[in-house]
């Protein structure tokens, strides 16, 4: 949910950036044409950085996978001991409230 809020604050600012650019070319006289150059390319800026927050996210969402399987299987053979198992489970949903 936070990871959703913060998103749409970033989709947030980047409007607000395209509006600023518009006001920008009607300022400064620009064409259209040169106008919608500089938005295209703020915009292709914005999809490169938005692409690779997904990319790193994903890599962050694997990574966790392969680490709580790894843990699962630590804890199925008895190399965890159980008591410690609870207190991680219980630390997650401290952080989860």
């Amino acid at each position: 949910m936070d990871e959703a809020m913060a998103e749409l604050d970033n989709l947030d600012g980047l409007i607000s950036s395209y509006k600023i650019h518009l006001n920008v070319c009607t300022v400064l006289s620009i064409s259209p044409l040169g106008c919608l150059s500089l938005q295209n390319q703020a915009a292709d800026d914005d999809i490169s950085y938005i692409q690779s927050q997904n990319r790193g996210l994903q890599v962050q969402t694997q990574n966790q996978r392969v680490l709580l399987n790894e843990i699962e299987n630590l804890l199925v053979r008895g190399v965890i001991p159980f008591a410690l198992y609870g207190l991680n489970n219980e630390s997650k949903e401290n952080r989860a409230s």
